[in-house]
């Protein structure tokens, strides 16, 4: 009853009760009285890059531009309204806060974006929320939606929040979810790259709700990770692959007395990179147990670690692999593909590497291998393809031929076998 009961209000709160959903689109907004004048951006879901021109962040769209001060907040969002999508991609410049959603100024004014992507390729931020925002002031009045203990049916939403960071700066936050009492049904993270050095990373919001985080982190530096702030989370699937982490907790930063949020579930993959301290985290302000069930954490011996205080508790695994075939011999205009079969021990944790299978080829004129580990032949000649597992790395030799002249020279063969038959036994055979 109130699974249905939720429902209907989700439903009713997004306008859905009739069969389509009315989104709204609309040209940028800047608003510059937002918190105490220092300003605002709202996109009302239309994509927008920010970038530096003449030494001033310059925020763009299609067919228009608006010049920020370094002080700006960002939303991919609006100050209400119902949005399908937003997009931000940082390049460069200097802003305050990027927000993948919107605000939520009152209750009669909802927010909403239904996917929202930040793509940050450089810059300098002070924060970073996958989500929404659902406190603050604009024009010197104070606002909030949502409440603690109904964060999960907060008037401030985004269904899926897509947040990627390839390079670029961050000084203070980053947080998948969103702010305030908020809510977010999915934060995806990425970090490929970047300096994060002095800031604090969290795989849900800062407070309110989260449903399902998913958290890769590929490469960067960062001061502290940790899966829960305050409020709710779900479940949160972390994987570090590459990458360096003063401090990594499982759970919220046990030494902080202000995260106090919950989370029920943690699955955390330690591939690779380096973590200066590993701890089990808290959550709901009591330290977790690694029982490996709900709190779980598998570790290879590629991960570096310095300072472990959960080292018995981890599943801790040995991986390598195995290929078919270390030599393809394939013609131009040909492809086949590379089979390897990975192998853990103990077994059955096959999986947590699909996603860190890599291929590269030294020569890309003579031959090319895509993400699926399809090579195809360019041209004649010989060259190496490098097939990576986390940090192993193997190679298999490639051979190309070319197709042309090897059909001129089956079709010189039966030329010269019919002329032999002729020679010998007086029979002429018709090609």
């Amino acid at each position: 009853m109130k699974k249905i009961l939720f429902l209907f209000t989700l439903i009713f709160s997004l306008g859905l009760l009739n069969i389509t959903t009315s989104y709204a689109s609309s040209l940028p907004i800047y608003d510059e009285t937002y918190n105490n004048n220092q300003g605002a951006i709202y996109a009302n879901g239309t994509p927008i890059i920010v970038s530096e021109e003449k030494g001033k962040s310059v925020v763009s769209w299609e067919n228009g531009s608006q010049i920020v001060p370094n002080s700006v907040t960002i939303f991919g969002g609006g100050n209400g309204g119902n949005f399908a999508s937003s997009s931000i991609s940082m390049n460069g410049g200097t802003v305050q806060n990027l927000v993948g959603g919107g605000i939520g100024v009152t209750e009669e004014n909802p927010s909403f974006v239904s996917n929202t992507k930040i793509i940050i390729n450089g810059g300098n931020i002070f924060s970073v929320q996958g989500g929404a925002i659902a406190t603050g002031k604009i024009s010197g009045k104070n606002y909030s939606v949502g409440t603690k203990d109904d964060a999960i049916n907060s008037k401030c939403r985004v269904n899926t929040a897509n947040t990627i960071v390839n390079d670029g700066t961050i000084q203070s936050l980053l947080f998948g979810g969103g702010q305030g009492y908020s809510y977010t049904g999915t934060a995806n993270l990425t970090i490929n790259g970047g300096d994060m050095s002095k800031a604090y990373v969290t795989a849900g919001g800062s407070n309110g709700y989260t449903g399902n985080c998913t958290v890769k982190i590929n490469g960067g530096s960062i001061y502290l990770y940790q899966s829960v702030n305050r409020g709710t989370i779900e479940n949160a699937n972390v994987k570090l692959n590459s990458g360096s982490i003063e401090k990594f907790y499982v759970g919220g930063e046990t030494e902080d007395s202000t995260v106090t949020g919950v989370i029920d579930t943690v699955n955390t993959n330690l591939i690779g990179g380096n973590i200066g301290s590993l701890n089990a985290g808290t959550s709901n302000s009591s330290v977790i147990s690694i029982d490996n069930d709900n709190f779980k954490v598998v570790s290879t011996d590629e991960v570096k670690i310095t300072d472990d205080t959960i080292d018995d508790s981890k599943i801790k695994i040995d991986y390598n692999f195995d290929i078919s075939d270390d030599n393809l011999v394939l013609f131009t205009n040909k492809s086949k593909k590379i089979d390897l079969t990975i192998k853990t021990v103990p077994e059955n944790y096959e999986g947590i590497f699909d996603d860190v299978i890599s291929y590269n080829c030294q020569n890309s004129d003579i031959a090319r291998v895509n993400d699926d580990g399809v090579v195809t032949g360019i041209s004649k000649g010989n060259t190496i393809i490098e097939v990576k597992v986390g940090n192993k790395m193997k190679t298999v030799n490639v051979e190309v031929k070319d197709f042309e002249l090897l059909i001129i020279a089956g079709i010189a063969m039966l030329i010269l076998y019919v002329v032999i038959l002729f020679l010998i036994f007086g029979v002429y055979v018709p090609i």
